[in-house]
Formats: structure tokens, C-alpha cells, sequence
């Protein structure tokens, strides 16, 4: 656990990881929307779309 909180309070410490790692969040949040959106069909795009996937 000490290994995980220095680790994680030299990253809080550097700005170019913290940019790094707000991109990849949001970054992962867009992807799990998109394939909500590909996986439930609940777009609202035509169904032929859809088939081409």
C-alpha cells in the first residue's frame, strides 16, 4: 500500500501525467458511451447502420 501512495503522490506531482491522465479518462468515458449507443440499439440512427458493423 505505501508503494501504491507514493506512487500515486509522484504523479499528483507531475502536471504532463495528470494531463495524460484526465485525456484517457474522458477519453474512456466517450468509448463506453459509444458502445452503449452500438450495443443497445438506442441511437436513434436507421437500422441499416447498424448492419454494416
Amino acid at each position: 500500500m505505501k508503494r501504491f501512495m507514493s506512487f500515486i503522490t509522484k504523479v499528483k506531482n507531475k502536471e504532463r501525467a495528470v494531463f495524460f491522465g484526465k485525456v484517457i479518462f474522458f477519453y474512456l468515458i466517450l468509448l463506453g458511451l459509444w458502445l452503449y449507443f452500438m450495443v443497445t440499439r438506442d441511437s436513434g440512427a436507421p437500422a441499416f447502420i447498424y448492419e454494416q458493423f
